[in-house]
Parts: C-alpha cells; structure tokens; sequence
C-alpha cells in the first residue's frame, strides 16, 4: 500500500518502460506486452492494461489490469522454434525443395532447387509453380499431382523444365503443411534421377543385346 507501482512489479531494467507507460496512462487507455516481477522475484510476462479514474472531470487515480500470458508465450516460443527448425530443414536438405502457398504460388525454395533448375528466388516468386517448371504436354499431370497434394502425401517420377528448357527426369515427392485443420501451404521435394535413369536405360540396351545374342546362339 501507498508504494509506487514500478517500485513493487517493475525490475530495475525495465524502470523506464515503467515510466513510460505511467504517461500513457495518464494520457488514455494504454495496453502492452511486457513481464512483471512477482513477490519472489521471479519474472512472469503478463498483458499489461491501464486507464485513468475521473471524477467530476478530476483525476483521482488509474485502474491497472495484469493478465497471464505465460501460456501463449510458450506457444509462441514453441511455434518459433518450429519455423527456425523448418527454415534450416528446408535450405539445407541435400534435396531441391519447394514451398508453396495454397494456390501453388512459389513462396519460397532452396539452394539445392536453385542449382538443379537454374532460377533464383528472385526470378519466380509468386508465379505458379506449373507456369515455371511444367513442360508442355505435361500440364495434366502437374494439376493431378496438386490436387493429390493437397489431400495429402504424394510421390511421383516424372520429368520436369530447367530454365534453358532442357528436361531433368525427378522424382517428386509433396505435401500439405496443415495448422489447425487449415491449409496453409505446400512443401514439394524434387530428387534428380539422372543417373538412376541412365543406368536403367544401358541396363535395358544390355538385356537388349543379351537377348539377340541369345537368339542367334539357338539357330
């Protein structure tokens, strides 16, 4: 009682935010995000709203409300961490990788999708991914691979447009990313198959070879 209110909640290092907020008050409503000390100093972040009391148009005090917001701090640490984790995922998986918005709109994609396809970030963000990497021909395919995406996991080898126009076999694996039962974006990893579709084509041309070999041999 009759001690002044930094004196009691504030810490030192926030002194001047104290003041400051004393001002505002004194001024309107004023409401900010911050942290309190309790009785036995320890630090809990609270919501921090403020009003001035009139009466017959005198100030004759203020009304100040702390509310708990322990809990969506830690959400929002929770759900911070799990971005920073998806960013270094993302950019550095040995994989070219995609990120899409809902309406298959590049957002985002990493070195790996840089070096195999020849664009930068720069070059296509915001365009469709279809408009950018779909060759002609194939347009079909890429809308039913998008719509499988959507409702879920999706794996498929296909071939897809460098920047020069010249086409590298994938394999393309997508994904929707969900929060809270709400679409909120596409990841799609691309793995070239060059070498696995060399080996199988020689493989083929040697079981070719095998074959009319072994056919001459009978006669």
């Amino acid at each position: 009682k009759d001690k002044n209110i930094n004196d009691v909640f504030v810490t030192e290092n926030l002194l001047e935010e104290g003041r400051m907020l004393d001002k505002k008050a004194a001024e309107g409503y004023v409401y900010h995000d911050t942290v309190r000390k309790m009785k036995d100093g320890s630090l809990i972040p609270v919501s921090v709203s403020a009003a001035p009391i009139y009466a017959q148009d005198k100030l004759t005090g203020y009304v100040w409300l702390y509310k708990d917001i322990s809990q969506q701090k830690t959400a929002e640490e929770s759900l911070k961490e799990s971005e920073e984790r998806f960013k270094a995922l993302f950019a550095g998986g040995p994989e070219a990788a995609v990120y899409l918005g809902p309406d298959f709109h590049i957002r985002d994609v990493n070195p790996r999708f840089e070096q195999l396809f020849g664009y930068s970030l720069a070059e296509i963000k915001g365009k469709h991914l279809d408009d950018t990497i779909v060759q002609e021909g194939n347009t079909e395919e890429a809308t039913m691979l998008n719509e499988k995406a959507v409702e879920g996991y999706v794996y498929h080898d296909t071939v897809r447009r460098r920047k020069d126009g010249s086409l590298v076999p994938v394999s393309i694996s997508a994904a929707p990313i969900m929060i809270k039962g709400q679409l909120v974006g596409i990841v799609g990893i691309y793995k070239d198959i060059s070498d696995l579709k060399n080996a199988e084509k020689k493989l083929a041309n040697m079981n070719e070879k095998l074959r009319v070999v072994g056919g001459l041999t009978r006669h």
